[in-house]
């Protein structure tokens, strides 16, 4: 693996608000783990014990640094302090809120940033907590107040029939889509198992955007990858 993709996982932070399950922060922290997130911090949790309580352990499995690390606070902007580009997960709609994006279509906007960065952007001298990733407590998501202090909202497209994810769901999604594009030794791996299909050399040279164009991942060798 490289290192330069996985500073870039370095500089994101997950944030929960008033999350009232404190299994839920257990999972989520394994959730962040499996995908080489680190930084999770926490708005007012129901649980001021959230790190040592026996639920929340039991969640993170072996995860439990990512949850004994974790930091909380009294308010959204205190966790957002230091950060320059934020991400709502949320469905709600705002008048002149910014365009709703899929977690890869922030992943993508977020490898340009990064990338931007080494040679002056946005976030040049990245470091942790530049970038977060913004989840509403688990019954009403975030408010529009707490919306107010995002400048990214990213929807989770689900079955409109049943599209409720529960809080580890969702940020086991998002992170998955975020070590996806900007871990590119890792997305070669995972491409590594279609070696019998048509895949053009654009695709190896460029393999998330790739996968958000290939039409039928997984299906028995056939030329599918139309770009």
């Amino acid at each position: 693996m490289t290192s330069k993709p996985l500073s870039m996982l370095c500089s994101i932070s997950v944030v929960l608000v008033k999350t009232s399950h404190v299994g839920n922060i257990g999972s989520v922290a394994r959730a962040m783990k499996t995908m080489g997130l680190h930084d999770l911090r926490l708005v007012q949790p129901r649980f001021a014990d959230f790190k040592t309580h026996p639920e929340a352990q039991a969640l993170a499995s072996g995860a439990s640094d990512v949850l004994e690390s974790a930091r909380a606070y009294s308010t959204l902007p205190e966790a957002l302090a230091g950060s320059q580009l934020v991400f709502a997960l949320s469905a709600r709609t705002r008048e002149l809120g910014p365009a709703l994006q899929t977690p890869l279509q922030a992943a993508l906007e977020l490898k340009n940033v990064l990338g931007d960065a080494q040679s002056g952007g946005l976030l040049q001298g990245a470091h942790t907590g530049k970038v977060a990733f913004v989840f509403g407590t688990e019954r009403t998501g975030l408010t529009n107040t707490e919306l107010l202090h995002c400048n990214r909202q990213v929807i989770i497209e689900a079955n409109p029939d049943y599209c409720s994810l529960n809080l580890a769901q969702a940020v086991q999604v998002v992170a998955y889509c975020l070590r996806l594009v900007l871990e590119e030794d890792f997305v070669q791996g995972a491409t590594a198992g279609f070696a019998n299909h048509a895949i053009p050399a654009n695709a190896r040279l460029a393999p998330a955007e790739a996968v958000l164009r290939c039409k039928r991942i997984g299906c028995k060798p056939c030329s599918t990858w139309a770009f």
